[in-house]
């Protein structure tokens, strides 16, 4: 699968040769919805289904053979179901999902998803899993959060743009350092 800003989503062949364009619009309808071509993230879970952020249209779901659905949210919920900048299935099965304005959520504590809020409310542009770290890449700096427990995640670079100094993650032990530039 391939993301194209605003262009929808297409898929491949075996070969990576030749592509065709998916529908993402969920009702079927063979008109373009501007809602659901923007796809903002793709995460695939372990049952081979995708997950897509859109940009004004939530969050569709993929899947194989069978085409597309919402991943709804019930009354009782917070989250909104627009602008989904970025979601993420993380290993143990919790769903994460990141918002153009509202932060992060997920249902890391229940079935319904919740705001996180160890996290600034802003854009988040990415997440990441990798072993037993959830990497939250926002618009005010970057959080780390080891072994999902998102409420005690570190927060780096809150000040970048003000800031000279640059951070490095070695590769023997994934231990922090800091560097300052000259």
């Amino acid at each position: 699968m391939d993301r194209n800003l605003g262009d929808g989503l297409y898929i491949s062949d075996e070969q990576v040769q030749n592509f065709r364009k998916i529908n993402t619009n969920p009702q079927g309808s063979t008109v373009e919805n501007i809602n659901y071509s923007i796809i903002l993230s793709i995460d695939i879970d372990a049952n081979g289904i995708a997950w897509l952020g859109t940009s004004h249209g939530g969050v569709l779901i993929l899947y194989p053979n069978k085409g597309f659905n919402f991943a709804t949210t019930t009354p009782s919920e917070t989250l909104s179901d627009r602008n989904i900048t970025a979601f993420l299935i993380s290993q143990n099965g919790h769903s994460y999902k990141g918002t153009l304005t509202e932060g992060l959520y997920s249902n890391r504590l229940g079935k319904s998803y919740q705001i996180e809020k160890a996290i600034d409310r802003a854009k988040v542009h990415t997440l990441y899993e990798y072993r037993d770290y959830l990497f939250i890449g926002t618009g005010l700096g970057l959080y780390i959060a080891k072994n999902g427990n998102v409420d005690q995640a570190r927060h780096y670079l809150p000040d970048q743009k003000k800031s000279q100094q640059s951070w490095s993650i070695p590769k023997s032990d994934f231990g922090w350092e800091r560097s300052s530039q000259a």
